[in-house]
């Protein structure tokens, strides 16, 4: 009876070293895995430091990796992807941080939202960069760093009495460096001149543009772009001039000019499906199919729905010899118009010599 009850004692002190041995290897496990990642931290905050941003990146990628739910490593890659100037990743990357806050909350919210205005301000989405800066003005108090980043996109959507309001609250923060001060005190001082001209600047130039469309839609494209340029002159950063004088090459046949006005428009306006669909059609005119073809395929990528893309493009592939491709775009373009519209049994002309054309056998 002892015996049994010494070899029960000993199974259980042999299952309880086995536990605490368990226990012991776990927490030695764990215990590297965050000497890893914290190394991998460490070394990717150097290198952000050191403007190596790529190396930050991967470095915070692997940092991602061993722990999915690091908030930092996701704001921090989300900068050094910046310093890249991949801004669409970046963009991603500061939604995952989003999406991983701590519990507590962040210290560096204010930060993170101001990150994220500036990779829409880099990717021309000035209506969204301004709502990130306005968060961080709100989470920042007042901060003059968030406040100045907010008057730059007020700048450019020309609304230049909020510039002037929050540059000059930026100059009252006590804590404004004196060579950073000097720059808010010049910038107000133009945002203050461009707000009193700027209500005559814009009378004149919606006076152009109105000109320029109507004599564009009166066939006077000559006419139509002399207006144009005129208003370009008065304001160089307003895409819808250049769009319509390219409208009025592509009329003219001087595809290459339409195709560098598109090219203008798209770096003020890079989501505008209408200047790919323009663009697409300068280029394939000029002789360009596969540009035209990426083009148009670019408008169809940012408006599923817009015909005159599907259009052009099933054109365009008919250049191509594409028939089956075209067939299908003279589908889409069948299912979108109206069932009055007089284009469609052109249409659906095309679309059948495009099919008659994809199951004709090759003759040798």
């Amino acid at each position: 009876m002892k015996f049994k009850i010494v070899v029960a004692l000993l199974i259980a002190a042999v299952a309880a070293l086995a536990l605490t041995v368990a226990f012991l290897h776990g927490r030695f496990s764990r215990a590297k895995v965050i000497v890893k990642r914290d190394t991998f931290l460490t070394s990717g905050k150097s290198k952000l430091v050191a403007q190596d941003f790529r190396g930050a990146a991967d470095d915070f990628a692997r940092v991602i990796e061993i722990d999915p739910n690091n908030y930092t490593a996701y704001h921090l890659r989300g900068i050094a992807l910046q310093g890249c100037e991949e801004h669409a990743l970046a963009l991603v990357v500061l939604d995952q941080a989003l999406q991983h806050l701590p519990v507590a909350g962040p210290p560096d919210l204010a930060t993170l939202y101001n990150n994220r205005g500036y990779s829409k301000l880099k990717l021309g989405d000035l209506a969204g960069a301004r709502d990130e800066f306005s968060r961080a003005v709100d989470l920042g108090q007042g901060s003059p760093e968030f406040l100045i980043s907010r008057a730059t996109v007020y700048e450019k959507l020309e609304d230049w009495e909020q510039a002037c309001r929050d540059y000059l609250q930026a100059l009252q923060a006590k804590t404004l460096a004196s060579d950073t001060r000097r720059m808010v005190a010049v910038r107000l001082a133009a945002a203050r001149q461009r707000s009193r001209l700027g209500a005559k600047l814009s009378e004149k130039v919606r006076a152009l543009t109105a000109s320029g469309d109507a004599k564009f839609n009166a066939r006077e494209f000559r006419g139509a772009l002399e207006d144009y340029e005129a208003g370009i002159a008065l304001d160089p950063d307003d895409w819808t001039l250049y769009s319509g004088r390219g409208n009025a090459h592509n009329e003219l046949g001087d595809w290459l000019s339409a195709i560098d006005d598109f090219n203008k428009a798209l770096a003020l306006n890079p989501e505008g499906a209408t200047l790919f669909n323009n663009r697409g059609v300068a280029k394939a005119k000029s002789g360009d199919f596969e540009g035209g073809f990426q083009d148009l395929s670019k408008s169809l990528e940012l408006d599923p729905q817009y015909t005159e893309s599907f259009y052009s493009r099933a054109q365009v592939r008919q250049m191509m010899k594409d028939w089956r491709g075209s067939a299908s775009d003279w589908d889409e373009v069948l299912r979108l118009l109206p069932t009055s519209d007089p284009r469609r049994p052109a249409v659906q002309k095309a679309r059948d010599e495009a099919l008659r054309m994809a199951e004709k056998k090759p003759t040798y």
